[in-house]
């Protein structure tokens, strides 16, 4: 979809002397302005640009590139800095023109808005003058860098030079990068999918073998992120966190790559991703398919330390989450859920299904060792739900559950059998008069408590002293 334009630059020059040979520049350049995605108005950001507040009044058009604040009238174009009398602009150079101009170039060409990296090569490493184009020239600037730097400073000159080009990656255009071979062109797209927690395991461009059948942006990548094969899948031993970029999921939603066992986080966020199938067998942290299309569990990691974390995706089953042994955390919230059906009976840290459909929890977990919390649903009743939680509970808005049923559970926390309890509770806390009404009790539980509701009438819970027979409890 085209950009809508965010300066009206041309507009204010149509006045401007038809004549004058400055003229056609002066649109280029204000319409390469006008092309360059800009989505911060942060003036301490290299990128601004920004129109002067005399621009309407004087016939002229302000903006700031590079560090640079330029001034564009009828006249030619202007560069205002400090160093200028009494901030007087100074009339920029027909050469320097042509560079300004080579530059924003470049920089229409970014999909993304221009970032600090991109600004800083292309002040001070791109030579417009050269035949060799911008993404030609970053990679000779890293090559030639790492070669100059000491031996005690290669390794982390070779770490930030990588760290540079994977910033840029996302931006990468072929169009402007004739002289890079396919090689050199797919090496910086394997980049895109890279972040900070994985960059320094990156190796050099210089370090792959690209005659052993590297000859595309999957297999580029596998080798960056030093996965290996294994039984017919890939493994990494790293800890590092794996982060799964948009080119490893097919057209249909599925990974192209079978996973084995992965030493770190496992993400893949906001993806085309339906099925789980490829997805690693062990993961040594967190596993996370998030803002994806995931509809069922199967496939889902044998082990996993860390958390699981699938939440805005389309689950409509929890059927397979009791077969995977998963380290602390859970988290399903916004999902298709209507049952806890297949969960396991005990959760070794938090258990998020909010946002859900829920309207029971019967058949959920046992117990959980950290927090709750099944706000948004549609619950009638809170029977069902875990029966020790050690950490806070949140129920908010959860549907059609008697406040009675939530205020007791929040308290206690725990229970042995819900509906003993839940009236244990009520009596004991003189609400008996007020609520015993308001809950949806099992057939016949009442009529089967009917001497012990009647002889505490007049009775208070400071001498109540009431225990329940097991005969009377209902399970």
């Amino acid at each position: 979809m085209k950009r809508e334009r965010k300066l009206d630059s041309l507009k204010m020059l149509e006045d401007l002397d038809s004549q004058s040979n400055d003229k056609r520049v002066q649109k280029e350049i204000l319409d390469l302005v006008d092309r360059v995605n800009v989505e911060s108005t942060d003036p301490e950001r290299n990128h601004l640009i920004e129109k002067g507040n005399d621009s309407d009044k004087y016939n002229q058009f302000q903006f700031r590139f590079l560090g640079s604040k330029y001034l564009v009238n009828k006249e030619g174009i202007y560069k205002l800095n400090k160093s200028s009398v009494k901030n007087r602009p100074i009339k920029v150079e027909a050469f320097e023109v042509g560079e300004l101009m080579d530059k924003l170039e470049v920089a229409t060409t970014f999909t993304k808005p221009l970032g600090v990296t991109e600004a800083i090569y292309l002040k001070d490493v791109y030579d417009p003058s050269s035949n060799s184009s911008f993404w030609r020239q970053v990679l000779d600037h890293n090559k030639a860098s790492i070669e100059k730097a000491k031996d005690k400073e290669k390794d982390a000159i070779e770490k930030g030079e990588r760290m540079n080009l994977a910033n840029m990656a996302n931006n990468f255009d072929e169009s402007i990068a004739h002289d890079l071979t396919e090689d050199e062109k797919n090496y910086i797209k394997s980049l895109a999918g890279v972040n900070k927690y994985n960059m320094f395991e990156l190796k050099t461009f210089e370090t792959f073998d690209f005659d052993k059948d590297k000859d595309s942006v999957v297999d580029i990548w596998l080798e960056d992120n030093n996965f290996y094969k294994d039984m017919g899948k890939w493994s990494n031993d790293s800890t590092f966190s794996v982060i799964v970029p948009d080119y490893l999921i097919d057209k249909n939603g599925y990974l192209k790559v079978d996973f084995g066992k992965v030493g770190g986080n496992f993400e893949i966020d906001g993806g085309r991703l339906v099925s789980l199938k490829g997805t690693p067998d062990k993961v040594g942290g967190d596993f996370e398919i998030i803002n994806n299309y995931i509809e069922s569990l199967r496939f889902l990691p044998n082990e996993i330390k860390g958390g699981l974390y699938l939440y805005n995706n389309k689950l409509k089953s929890l059927y397979g989450l009791q077969d995977s042994n998963i380290g602390t955390y859970i988290n399903v919230s916004k999902n298709d859920l209507t049952t806890l059906e297949g969960c396991p009976a005990f959760i070794n840290g938090s258990f998020k299904c909010k946002n859900n459909n829920l309207t029971s929890l019967e058949g959920g977990p046992i117990e959980i060792k950290g927090s709750i919390d099944f706000s948004n649903n549609k619950l009638t009743t809170l029977n069902g739900a875990p029966k020790k939680v050690s950490g806070d509970v949140k129920m908010e808005n959860i549907g059609s559950v008697p406040e009675t049923e939530v205020l007791f559970y929040k308290e206690i926390k725990s229970y042995d059998h819900y509906y003993s309890d839940l009236l244990d509770w009520i009596i004991n806390n003189d609400r008996l008069e007020r609520d015993l009404d308001d809950i949806d009790w099992p057939e016949n539980f009442l009529k089967s408590k009917g001497n012990i509701i009647r002889s505490v009438k007049g009775i208070n819970k400071y001498n109540l002293g009431l225990e329940l027979n097991d005969s009377e409890e209902l399970n």
